[in-house]
């Protein structure tokens, strides 16, 4: 079910409690989104970090390889915060089928790497 940015999140049963880390991700209903729940207290910067690197000037950069961000929900009870992104598939789906998958990829996780570290951005 899609949200638009001023509508009111959904309720505690639908989105648990993040747990220790912060962080709980789900798919949207239509699985065409994820939606990453995260605790603000506990990441305070994560959503500027996002939006940065998800600015028009950083998104057209074809070493930036950070998901962008689509929409960012605030939950009025308390703290946490809904970030929802694209869906992505798992790293390794499909399979890799060749030595130089394999290091094509790796290749793109130093090359986005490298690119949050020159914009003075460490990844944890």
């Amino acid at each position: 079910m899609p949200y638009a940015t001023n509508a009111e999140p959904p309720l505690s049963p639908l989105f648990p409690d993040p747990g220790p880390t912060g962080c709980d991700s789900h798919l949207g209903q239509e699985s065409s989104h994820a939606e990453h729940k995260i605790s603000q207290s506990l990441h305070l910067h994560e959503v500027d970090i996002g939006r940065f690197f998800s600015s028009e000037a950083l998104a057209s950069d074809s070493h930036n390889h950070c998901v962008p961000i689509m929409d960012v929900l605030q939950d009025p009870s308390n703290v946490d915060i809904l970030i929802v992104k694209p869906l992505l598939r798992l790293h390794d789906e499909p399979p890799y089928e060749t030595v130089g998958d394999m290091v094509g990829f790796v290749g793109r996780m130093f090359e986005g790497r490298v690119f949050m570290h020159e914009h003075h951005v460490s990844h944890r």
